[in-house]
């Protein structure tokens, strides 16, 4: 059992100490749900940490609350470096303006939606624009408004999209024949 004792002391009419009256009382119930808890924040910051994409939780002020690992590997920012800065930080220069608006508009009618209909850039540490995807999820009934911000490094994709691209130019613009059959060998296109 887990007691918690406290004491404060009894003064009479002229400030003079008296007695002491103390207070006890068993709080091992209340330990036992704060360390539950404390589990329980761990198992998610674990579960966040382990999700490869870059996750944010932003305020409607536009200022970082959260952030995980994935978030530090494609920006480079630690954590501490983001906490309370406004989202713009990762952006570039040119784009920071008009995000202000954006971001004021989404804080009126928060709904799950992906960002931008072009390629979107994020401002890496190093000041290097990163390709990103960005997809922002409302956090619902919670004290305040937060917003989870998944950000997805689309470097890679755009390089093999580049590459098939060259491939598929490479093929019409071509007088020879080319046959592409899958691997059990049926013919699936041909120019």
């Amino acid at each position: 059992r887990l007691i918690e004792d406290s004491a404060v002391p009894l003064d009479d009419e002229q400030g003079n100490v008296i007695g002491i009256a103390r207070i006890a009382g068993d709080i091992s119930e209340r330990k036992q749900g704060e360390n539950e808890l404390r589990k329980h924040e761990h198992q998610l910051e674990a579960i966040i940490d382990a999700i490869p994409h870059g996750v944010l939780v932003a305020d409607d002020a536009g200022l970082i609350r959260e952030s995980n690992a994935g978030a530090e590997r494609i920006l480079g920012w630690k954590f501490e470096e983001l906490r309370g800065r406004a989202v713009e930080i990762l952006l570039p220069e040119r784009f920071r303006t008009g995000h202000m608006k954006l971001r004021s508009e989404y804080a009126m009618a928060p709904k799950i939606r992906r960002m931008g209909t072009h390629e979107l850039k994020a401002l890496h540490k190093d000041a290097t624009e990163v390709p990103v995807d960005i997809m922002f999820i409302p956090a619902p009934g919670l004290e305040e408004n937060l917003a989870l911000v998944l950000i997805r490094d689309i470097t890679e994709y755009r390089a093999v999209r580049q590459q098939l691209a060259l491939l598929a130019a490479i093929v019409k613009s071509t007088d020879e024949s080319i046959v592409g059959s899958d691997l059990d060998g049926l013919i699936v296109s041909w120019n």
